[in-house]
């Protein structure tokens, strides 16, 4: 794994399926979204600056070119700056929402 300096936050982009008419996922026909999963977090994060904490597992909204590729040898990330969240994707209806 990677340990993030500063203010950088790694994620993992994630991907759309692509479905058949009878509702089967086609192998290989992801394409990415612009939501992603958080994998590490920065220490100097000013959650303030954002207004509200993201947690590690959180699934959040970036900016539609933000990040920078990088690979570990294995598995591919996104450094993103804090600037680029946009928001956390929420599945709990009682969670904070905009209505």
């Amino acid at each position: 794994m990677i340990k993030v300096l500063n203010n950088g936050i790694i994620v993992e982009r994630l991907m759309t399926k692509e479905r058949t008419r009878g509702g089967i996922y086609v192998p290989g026909s992801g394409t990415k979204t612009d939501t992603a999963k958080v994998l590490s977090l920065g220490a100097g994060i000013d959650f303030d600056k954002i207004g509200g904490e993201i947690k590690v597992g959180d699934v959040v909204m970036l900016s539609q070119h933000s990040g920078e590729t990088v690979s570990d040898g294995e598995n591919t990330f996104e450094f993103v700056a804090v600037e680029d969240i946009r928001g956390i994707v929420y599945e709990d209806e009682n969670e904070e929402t905009v209505e």
